[in-house]
């Protein structure tokens, strides 16, 4: 017979997979640096971690397409 423990982690494993998880915390971790660097003045170094630009102003959005 399951224990109420085991049925307590398959539930979990169903509603929270490994990968959205994942996905939540790197998006909260972009959020975050956003808020502490400005739009476009932060560059992703990978693991979730982000550095500022070293002083260069945040890049606008690029709605063309020339690339200017």
């Amino acid at each position: 017979m399951a224990n109420g423990s085991d049925i307590l982690l398959i539930i979990v494993a169903i509603l929270f997979p490994p990968g959205h998880i994942h996905a939540f915390w790197l998006i909260y971790r972009k959020m975050k640096a956003e808020e502490q660097y400005g739009y476009g003045g932060y560059q992703y170094l990978g693991n979730g971690e982000f550095v500022a630009n070293g002083g260069l102003p945040p890049v606008a959005p690029n709605y063309g397409s020339t690339g200017r």
